[in-house]
């Protein structure tokens, strides 16, 4: 069928006369004679050329369609006249004689229909938007009657809004959305405005020009304070403070250094002196641009006036408790350490008192008896003050290659005895490896180890101590331990006894901790423990819990044999140590000088002795050159052993000096030659020997 218009609907019937239609479709007058009527029905047909070439051309859908009557299941429906080629694209609409408007639109409301009914009926045109739901589309229609209104038929113009329509429905959706972060925009900006205001902080901005970009209340409030003037953005500050040079030049520095990217924090004081400094917490960071540049920066302030004077009554009373422990501490070390060290000062007098009634007597074969027992006595006091110091702050510790299973198993029968019967002792000693440590320390560390876990076994049991070779990672060591990874000897102290709860494992390492009675402990074993090992750049671990005993390991640095036979001293007897020298030997006690003087002159040394660093100055002076310098660190009037040293090494250059001390905490070089108070003579004459051998 031809998709221009229908059989029924050709030129001659639109221009067929008739009693009802006695003019003609488009003619008005009452009568056509033939060869008007031929050049009529050509005028018509030209016309009718036009129209149809127009129809065809428009890039809209246009169809003429006619309604139909209303179908068996009741719903209405209209027919195709004609349609145009956009029309059959839009639609796919194929064969006019088989295919409906309901066919193309199948699942479309009844309101298309309602529309083109009113439209037939009261010949009014209408314009509207319909979603062609079977193709996905929405259409912007004009529909209108064409004909008379018994031939039942209107066209349809339709075109694809689509694209137009979702773009306004996006554009809907984006003003709303728009519309929504302004408003949050807005609101955050009013609460942001809000705090800028009322916060007690002050804040600011300036330019690189030292130019306001913006200023809190609080902030223009403070300069007003401060300098006498309200700046207002815009406002240059340097200028402001113009006639305040001091104060200008500190804000130009602080405000250039931000210029310049850094972001710091100083504290300053400002005000009247006459009503008293203020102190101030002041930021500063960079302001910078989207692409990176610096623009200028903003500074945030603070007043912390009473924050820092509470800190510093903080710290008062911080350093009133610690006083306060310390006095509580010494509490507790008069009822341990006084007791065990007036035993010991007994042992002392007593036998010297002894030796001297011996003397006296004509009894001299048992004066040497009690001289002994006077020497055992004082050793005993120097440990106790030496486990003292090592607690209190590092030792000078005289480290040496030890093997530690020789060590232990040379305590073994001085452990049984301290043990006492009750108690088996077991050594499974296994490591075979060399530390590098204090073999007196470590002796004392086993044995206040030891020690301890006699005392949490009173009904007798079991004690092991144990050796082995460890490799530690890093993973293995905590944060607080400053030992590195490598390899370590491990010797371990275990008992079966009553162990510790987790609170008291938590304070065993405090100072002065002790679970036993007054008079029975100081509650500085395992402190003197750990600061060895501490020393030692060792690791100290302790596993205990309640029926399960207590375990203490000690894992020392191990070190090759080569390392081991490049640091073992030759320990010849001191009389064949080498050739003899000139000793200047300077103490203020002369209960010290006079014995070391006597030993050292034995040796085959010429010893001159001073009492203080202005007499070992004087010998000098008067053309003392001597081979070496034995002088103790804490000297008096004025001049301290180091002191001295460095003077007397100024006029005698690469002299040797060896350094004795009674403390702990002496200020002295790494490789400095160092023997501390109290030591026993043979251990000076050694060093002595020694240094004058090296120094020859």
């Amino acid at each position: 069928m031809d998709q221009w218009i229908t059989p029924e609907d050709k030129m001659s019937a639109a221009l067929q006369v008739t009693d009802q239609n006695p003019r003609g479709a488009f003619f008005p007058q009452k009568g056509i004679v033939p060869k008007e009527r031929a050049s009529a029905e050509a005028a018509l047909r030209a016309s009718e050329a036009r129209y149809r070439a127009l129809f065809l051309a428009l890039d809209e859908a246009v169809m003429i369609i006619e309604r139909l009557p209303l179908r068996p299941d009741g719903l209405r429906n209209w027919r195709y006249v004609a349609i145009n080629p956009v029309s059959q694209a839009m639609f796919r609409i194929g064969d006019l004689t088989v295919q409906s408007v309901r066919d193309n639109f199948p699942n479309e409301d009844e309101g298309w229909y309602d529309i083109y009914d009113r439209v037939l009926e009261t010949g009014e045109i209408a314009r509207f938007e319909r979603e062609a739901r079977a193709q996905g589309i929405v259409l912007q229609m004009y529909a209108a009657r064409i004909e008379a209104p018994e031939r039942q038929r209107i066209m349809v113009v339709m075109r694809d809004v689509t694209a137009r329509v979702r773009a306004e429905a996006a554009l809907r959706e984006l003003n709303a959305t728009l519309k929504h972060c302004a408003a949050e925009a807005l609101a955050e900006r009013r609460l942001m405005t809000e705090i800028f205001e009322t916060t007690d902080a002050l804040i600011q901005a300036l330019d690189t020009k030292f130019r306001f970009l913006v200023i809190n209340e609080a902030s223009a409030r403070e300069y007003e304070r401060l300098y006498d003037f309200r700046p207002r953005v815009g406002d240059n500050l340097v200028e402001h403070l113009a006639t305040q040079p001091d104060r200008g030049e500190n804000a130009r520095a602080l405000w250039s250094r931000a210029f310049a990217g850094e972001a710091f924090t100083e504290f300053g004081e400002f005000g009247d002196p006459a009503l008293g400094w203020r102190t101030y917490e002041m930021m500063f960071y960079p302001l910078r641009s989207s692409d990176g540049e610096i623009v200028g920066a903003y500074h945030i302030s603070r007043e912390v006036t009473e924050r820092r004077r509470d800190q510093a009554r903080l710290a008062s009373v911080q350093e009133q408790l610690r006083q306060a422990q310390k006095m509580e501490a010494i509490g507790q070390l008069t009822g341990g350490i006084a007791h065990d060290f007036n035993n010991m000062l007994q042992g002392v007098t007593g036998a010297l008192e002894m030796a001297g009634r011996r003397l006296e007597q004509g009894r001299s074969n048992d004066v040497l008896h009690y001289i002994t027992a006077a020497q055992k006595a004082a050793k005993r006091a120097a440990g106790l003050t030496r486990r003292l110091l090592t607690f209190a702050r590092p030792q000078q510790l005289e480290p040496r290659p030890v093997e530690p299973n020789v060590l232990v198993a040379g305590m073994s029968e001085l452990l049984r005895r301290t043990m006492g019967p009750t108690i088996a002792l077991q050594l499974p000693l296994r490591a075979a490896g060399v530390v590098l440590c204090d073999a007196n320390e470590l002796e004392s560390a086993v044995l206040n180890l030891c020690i301890n876990a006699r005392d949490a076994m009173p009904d007798g049991g079991s004690l092991t101590i144990a050796s082995r070779e460890r490799r530690l990672d890093a993973s293995d060591l905590r944060p607080d331990e400053e030992a590195g990874p490598g390899d370590f000897v491990e010797i371990s102290v275990q008992d079966i006894g009553t162990g510790m709860p987790p609170e008291i494992l938590e304070r065993v390492l405090e100072p002065f901790f002790t679970t036993k009675s007054q008079g029975h402990g100081t509650g500085l074993g395992l402190s003197q423990v750990y600061g060895f090992v501490h020393q030692s750049r060792g690791v100290l671990r302790i596993e205990s819990g309640m029926g399960r005993g207590t375990t203490v390991r000690l894992l020392l640095p191990s070190m090759s044999a080569q390392s081991a036979m490049a640091n073992e001293e030759v320990s010849a007897p001191a009389e064949a140590a080498g050739p003899r020298g000139a000793v200047l030997l300077v103490d203020d006690e002369a209960g010290v000088r006079g014995p070391a003087a006597a030993r050292l002159r034995d040796l085959g040394c010429t010893v001159v002795e001073a009492p203080d660093g202005p007499a070992a100055l004087k010998e000098l002076e008067n053309g003392l050159h001597p081979d070496l310098l034995v002088t103790d660190v804490g000297l008096p009037n004025g001049v301290d052993g180091r002191a001295m040293a460095e003077t007397a090494r100024s006029r005698c250059p690469g002299l040797p000096v060896l350094f004795i001390t009674g403390y702990a905490h002496v200020a002295l070089p790494d490789d400095a030659e160092v023997i501390s108070k109290p030591f026993d003579l043979e251990v000076l004459a050694h060093r002595v020997g020694n240094l004058l051998a090296n120094g020859q």
